[in-house]
């Protein structure tokens, strides 16, 4: 929420958005179940929320990546590992130490 508190301290743009009116009853609904005073705030919260979701996509894939080029020999376990994060245990099970 760090992300947020952040974000209360930047000024905002204001813009007109056309949408339909399926799409405004979803930004509606955001607002409503997250507490949120505006429709302003609900699209932000949508817009934040997509950005987290990509980035946690554009993660996955990458660490599909890595497993993937470790099953066909490409890099070491230790070197999956390390693009993991991950610490290599002492009897080098890939497990994160």
């Amino acid at each position: 929420m760090a992300e947020v508190e952040q974000m209360k301290e930047q000024r905002v743009e204001g813009r007109n958005v056309s949408m339909y009116p399926q799409q405004w009853a979803v930004v509606h609904q955001v607002a409503k179940d997250t507490g949120l005073a505006s429709t302003s705030a609900g699209l932000r919260f949508i817009i934040h929320d997509w950005q987290r979701v990509k980035l946690e996509l554009m993660r996955q894939r990458h660490r599909v990546r890595i497993v993937d080029a470790l099953l066909e020999g490409h890099i070491t376990e230790a070197e999956a590992a390390e693009a993991l994060g991950m610490a290599v245990g002492g009897d080098g099970d890939g497990r994160e130490a």
